[in-house]
C-alpha cells in the first residue's frame, strides 16, 4: 500500500479509531436482533463475505470498530479496476453496495464477547464505537474478518514514516520505490525464510538495498515526509530515500474467548483450518474466518477480499440444511 502523511501513518500505526463517513443510513438502529450471519469486521474480507451472502438472501449483520490496519494509506496498489484508489474509500464503496440489500444491517461497533447461542448460534455482546452503549445480537453463524494488528520495532520516528516512506508490503509498494537506495528493516523476531523472500522481492525493484536488523537501529532521519536515512545505535548513518519494515503480525481475538480460543492455541496463529475441503472453518462449529486472521498472515487486499467471497457457497449451504 501506498500511504497517506507522517502523521496519518502514525495515528494508523497507534491503532486509533479512524473517522470515515459510513454513510446515513448505517448508522441507523433496525431493531432488529436475529440474523443469519454475523460478519466481524469490514476491511475486503469481510465487505466481500457479507456482500456475498446478502445477495443468496441471508439477513447478514456487518459489524466494524472503524480501526483498520491500512488507515493511513492514501492509495492501493493491484486492486482491479480500482488501483490506486484509497482503501478508506473502497471501504466506503463496500458498504454502500453492501447496504443496497434489503437483508443487510451494520453496526459501527466493537464486539467485545462471542458466545455460544440458543439453537447451536451465538451470540454477540456490542460495544458503541463513540456512545460506549453494551448491546446483545443473534446469529446462527459468525464469520471473523477482523484482519491482523501490527507491532513494529521501537525505532525513534518510524511511526512517522511508516505508511509514507516505509511500508511494508513489498508486491504492493515496491513499484514506486524503483532504483530508489533502499532499506529493510527486519524485527528481531523475523523468520529467516519470509526475510530471505522479502530481500529477493524487494531487489526486484532495486539493487541498492541495505538489510538492516531492528536491534541495530536507533533512528529514521528526515523532514517531514522526506526520508534521508538510518541512523544506526553505532551512530553509522545508511542513506536511503525509502524502504520495508516487516513488523510482528499477530490477530486480536480477546472477544472469541469465551468460546475457548486464543492465539496461544492457533498453530502459526491461524485461526482457520488451511486445508482446501475445510476452508475457513474453525475449531467451533459455525463459527469461520476469512483474510489475514484465518491464515495468520498479511495479505493484499484482493486477496482478502477473494477469501471472503470464496467461502460464501459454503455458508449458504450450512444456512439451507
Amino acid at each position: 500500500m501506498s500511504t497517506s502523511a507522517a502523521t496519518g501513518a502514525a495515528v494508523a500505526a497507534s491503532g486509533v479509531e479512524v473517522v470515515e463517513d459510513v454513510g446515513p443510513r448505517a448508522a441507523v438502529e433496525t431493531g432488529e436482533r436475529s440474523f443469519d450471519v454475523a460478519v466481524i469486521g469490514a476491511g475486503p474480507a469481510g465487505l466481500a463475505c457479507a456482500l456475498n451472502l446478502v445477495r443468496g438472501h441471508a439477513r447478514v449483520l456487518l459489524v466494524d470498530s472503524n480501526r483498520p490496519r491500512h488507515a493511513a494509506t492514501l492509495k492501493s496498489h493491484g486492486f482491479i479496476t480500482r488501483d490506486g484508489a484509497s482503501p478508506l474509500e473502497l471501504r466506503k464503496l463496500g458498504r454502500e453496495e453492501f447496504l443496497r440489500y434489503p437483508g443487510a444491517s451494520y453496526q459501527l461497533a466493537r464486539v467485545t464477547a462471542v458466545t455460544s447461542g440458543v439453537d447451536d448460534g451465538f451470540q454477540l455482546s456490542l460495544r458503541a464505537v463513540r456512545g460506549g452503549e453494551v448491546s446483545s445480537v443473534n446469529a446462527k453463524l459468525v464469520v471473523v474478518a477482523t484482519g491482523l494488528s501490527e507491532q513494529l520495532p521501537e525505532i525513534t520516528n518510524l511511526r512517522a514514516f511508516y505508511g509514507t516512506a516505509l511500508h511494508s508490503c513489498v508486491v504492493c509498494d515496491g513499484y514506486e520505490k524503483t532504483d530508489k537506495p533502499l532499506v529493510l528493516i527486519t524485527h528481531t523476531e523475523t523468520d529467516r525464510e519470509a526475510m530471505r523472500r522479502t530481500e529477493t522481492l524487494v531487489r526486484r525493484f532495486s539493487s541498492d538495498l541495505t538489510v538492516i536488523d531492528a536491534g541495530s537501529v536507533t533512528e529514521i532521519v528526515g523532514e517531514r515526509a522526506e526520508m534521508r536515512g538510518v541512523r544506526l545505535k553505532s551512530g553509522e548513518f545508511i542513506a536511503a530515500s525509502a524502504g520495508f519494515v516487516l513488523p510482528k503480525s499477530e490477530a486480536q481475538l480477546d472477544f472469541l474467548a469465551p468460546l475457548g480460543l486464543t492465539v496461544a492455541k492457533l498453530p502459526g496463529g491461524a485461526l482457520a483450518d488451511s486445508h482446501p475441503a475445510h476452508s475457513g472453518e474453525t475449531p467451533i462449529r459455525g463459527l469461520y474466518a476469512v483474510g489475514e486472521v484465518a491464515t495468520g498472515r498479511p495479505e493484499q487486499l484482493l486477496v482478502a477480499a477473494g477469501s471472503g467471497a470464496a467461502i460464501v457457497p459454503q455458508l449458504l449451504l450450512s444456512l439451507s440444511i
